[in-house]
């Protein structure tokens, strides 16, 4: 149950964002894990490139760093050690 509202509410701020959910993956995992990419079509003078960024500017990240790396190094630990 808890899944299928997790996705309701991604589809939801999806359509209120104007965006289609396509495609997709499945994993197994012990956690629950939702994720997405976004991509857009914008004029050259509108993308935002890194060596733009300066000390102080904010980075936002949707997630922890590594997590999928992670999730792997965990899924093979189970797998060898049962």
């Amino acid at each position: 149950m808890v899944t299928r509202l997790l996705m309701r509410g991604y589809h939801d701020g999806a359509a209120e964002a104007g965006c289609l959910v396509t495609g997709g993956q499945t994993i197994r995992n012990p956690w629950v894990v939702i994720g997405g990419v976004a991509s857009a079509v914008v004029p050259e003078s509108e993308v935002l490139l890194p060596h733009h960024a300066v000390p102080g500017d904010v980075l936002v990240l949707t997630k922890p760093l590594g997590t999928q790396v992670r999730r792997g190094e965990v899924t093979l630990w189970i797998v060898t050690n049962g």
